[in-house]
C-alpha cells in the first residue's frame, strides 16, 4: 500500500505505508540500549552512561572487597534497568501498529488508538542494525524492524523526515 505524496523543494517524498506490525520483547530489549546509549537526547545519555557507571563501580567495589551482595545487587540493578525491564514490557501496546504519511507527521494507528507525530516534534531518523528509529523525544521514538517492510522503504522515511526538519529549520 502506497503512503500520500508531499512536496517539499519540489521533490516528492513518500513511503509505502507499514502494517500491521508487531515489536517483538527483542525489539524492545534493542531500543532500550540504543535509546539509552546511541540516539537518545544529551541529557538521556548522560543519564544513562552516569547511572551504568555507577553501577559498574558498585560491582567492581563489591568484588574487590568480596562483597557478592553488592556485586549482585549492582548487577541486576543494572540489567533489569537497561535490558530486563525493557523486555518484559507489555506487548498488548506493541500489536497491529499500522505507520503512515500525513502533511502534518507520521501517523501511528492502532486498533484503538490513531496518534500524529508533528514534523516539528521529530528530533531526527536513523537505521541501527535492522530497525528504525524515529525520535519522537529524546527518550521515546517508534521503531520499526526491518523485517515488516524494505530497507528503501526505511531509507524513504529517513529521507522524508529529514527534509520536513530541514523545512522547518530554514
Amino acid at each position: 500500500m502506497t503512503g500520500s505524496r508531499y512536496a517539499i523543494d519540489r521533490e516528492p517524498l513518500t513511503f509505502d505505508t507499514i502494517g500491521p506490525y508487531r515489536l517483538t520483547r527483542a525489539d524492545l530489549f534493542w531500543a532500550s540500549l540504543i535509546i539509552s546509549f546511541r540516539l537518545g537526547s544529551r541529557g538521556t545519555l548522560l543519564t544513562c552512561y552516569s547511572l551504568a557507571a555507577a553501577l559498574i563501580v558498585l560491582i567492581v567495589i563489591g568484588l574487590l572487597s568480596s562483597d557478592y551482595v553488592i556485586v549482585a545487587l549492582a548487577a541486576f540493578w543494572l540489567t533489569w534497568l537497561f535490558m530486563i525491564g525493557p523486555a518484559l514490557r507489555s506487548l498488548k501496546r506493541s500489536q497491529d501498529i499500522y505507520m503512515s504519511f500525513d502533511p502534518e507527521g507520521i501517523v501511528a494507528q492502532t486498533p484503538t488508538t490513531r496518534t500524529i507525530y508533528k514534523w516539528s516534534t521529530m528530533d531526527r531518523a536513523a537505521c541501527v542494525g535492522s530497525r528504525l528509529f524515529l525520535m519522537v523525544t529524546g527518550r521515546c521514538a517508534l521503531v520499526v524492524a526491518e523485517r515488516y517492510t524494505s530497507r528503501a522503504n526505511l531509507e524513504a522515511i529517513i529521507a522524508t523526515v529529514d527534509a520536513h526538519r530541514r523545512a522547518g529549520s530554514a
